[in-house]
């Protein structure tokens, strides 16, 4: 058992510890990364492409019609400035869409999301003919 003894030293206390020494702490095991799917060697799981096409295909669609939407009412608003909005927009989106390229399932999402700003940024002008 261990106690702390308060010893006077010329004007200024110290504290000390008496009693046993603490053990060493043994460094915590690593365990290793998992490997991402693309990644996937021999007798792993593989990329389901299909699938992930097809949620970014969806997703792209979605945010190309919702932009574009957006952009059209917000020009009602600001008038020429829509450009200024839109680009905020998409710097507001970056970030997220960046992270979720890491995530097996989610880094579709963020493919569609970046493909739909793309393509509503493409369809924005001839939509405002």
């Amino acid at each position: 058992m261990s106690f702390v003894r308060l010893r006077a030293r010329a004007g200024n206390a110290q504290v000390g510890r008496t009693g046993p020494a603490p053990r060493p702490t043994r460094p915590r095991p690593t365990r290793p990364r998992p490997r991402a799917t693309w990644l996937a060697g021999p007798g792993q799981e593989s990329t389901p492409w299909a699938t992930g096409l097809t949620v970014a295909t969806f997703v792209a669609a979605v945010v190309a019609v919702a932009d574009v939407t957006l952009c059209l009412a917000l020009a009602e608003a600001v008038g020429p400035f829509v450009i200024v909005v839109n680009l905020f927009i998409d710097a507001g989106l970056a970030p997220a869409v960046w992270l979720l390229q890491r995530t097996p399932v989610w880094r579709w999402v963020g493919v569609g999301v970046a493909v739909g700003l793309a393509v509503g940024w493409v369809m924005l002008p001839f939509t405002a003919l």
